[in-house]
Formats: C-alpha cells, structure tokens, sequence
C-alpha cells in the first residue's frame, strides 16, 4: 500500500521517495483496515528492515523495490487480518 501511495504523492529525493501528504498510524491503519497498534509495529519492522523511515508524520519509501518484491505478507498476518493482508502495508 505504501508503495501505491508513492505513485499520486510520491517526490523521488535521490534514491527515496518522500511521500508528499502527511499520514499518522492512526490514517494508514483506517486505510488498511487495521488497528494503529497493529501498523506502528509493522511500520516498526519496515524501518528496521530499512525499507522506510518515518518522521512527523511523514513516510520515505527508502527502497521501493525491495518494498513491492521483497516482503512475504505471511510475516505480517500474525498482527492482524488487514484487507491489505496480501500485499505490503
């Protein structure tokens, strides 16, 4: 979902995308039809995992194709049963 949210919003900075709308936990769960907890943990591990970075309300999509390729959606459905559930948050 992130990285459909990079097509309509996203300014390529470098190597980044920054997504030029400010969205909360609290916005991209109602989008995902998941619970803000569930996505700050998610958001969370896409950070460590260095795919992106999150700052006041801000989302950089750091690796956009590791992003859409590499990320096996079975990791994420233990922390809820999202609409999104099939894709990448």
């Amino acid at each position: 979902m992130l990285r459909e949210l990079t097509e309509p919003y996203g300014k390529t900075t470098d190597q980044e995308i920054k997504l030029g709308i400010k969205l909360s936990h609290q916005d991209l769960a109602n989008i995902i039809g998941g619970t803000r907890e569930t996505t700050t943990v998610i958001l969370g591990e896409l950070q460590f995992e260095k795919l992106v970075a999150l700052a006041r309300r801000r989302v950089i999509v750091i690796d956009v194709q590791r992003l859409a390729a590499g990320i096996n959606p079975e990791r994420y459905t233990k922390y809820c049963n999202c609409s999104f559930y099939g894709r990448p948050l």
